[in-house]
């Protein structure tokens, strides 16, 4: 769709909703909207903010300028997590946080004790190990929902296996991942 079609859709969606709405963009799943589309939509009285997800740290910058009191702005590139905190980011979401949240939140605590050398120490781990993070699974899925499942199913909060749309993990990944989850 067209930018201008997305402006109209949230807008109607907007008016026609009991409770405020979030936008959300994907530059990596779905139509990317530029910084400059928020503008647009971001004095709606009901739609209160944007899940932006992107790994331009630039158009972050950009998008994160338009955060006030009414609007927020949540980023979701845990890659670039420091990088989104000392730009001003008040919140933001990752799938990683589910089974990986001791490793993101040591970024956070050090930023939040200003201790900048630990915050860029524990970044550049936490980067390193999703590197590592990785099977022939999230390269068959697109995504790593099916090693997030299998670490979740190992925490016993769900079953490692996935819907048919996805496949799940093999045992060889099961253990390449058991090998590196510490």
């Amino acid at each position: 769709m067209s930018l201008e079609r997305y402006i109209a859709m949230y807008l109607e969606i907007a008016d026609f909703s009991e409770k405020p709405i979030w936008l959300y963009t994907s530059a990596n799943y779905c139509r990317h909207f530029p910084p400059d589309f928020i503008e647009n939509l971001m004095q709606h009285p009901n739609i209160a903010g944007i899940k932006y997800s992107t790994s331009n740290i630039v158009q972050i910058e950009k998008a994160l300028s338009y955060s006030n009191e009414n609007f927020q702005v949540i980023t979701a590139v845990v890659r670039q997590f420091l990088a989104s905190l000392s730009m001003g980011v008040k919140a933001t979401t990752t799938v990683e946080g589910c089974f990986y949240f001791e490793k993101i939140d040591k970024v956070y605590q050090a930023f939040n004790n200003n201790n900048m050398n630990d915050a860029k120490l524990y970044q550049n781990e936490l980067n390193r190990f999703l590197e590592k993070a990785t099977t022939n699974a999230s390269k068959d899925n697109f995504l790593k929902c099916a090693e997030g499942k299998y670490i979740l199913s190992k925490m016993g909060l769900c079953k490692k296996f996935m819907s048919g749309y996805y496949r799940s993990v093999n045992k060889e990944e099961e253990k390449y991942l058991d090998s590196i989850s510490v």
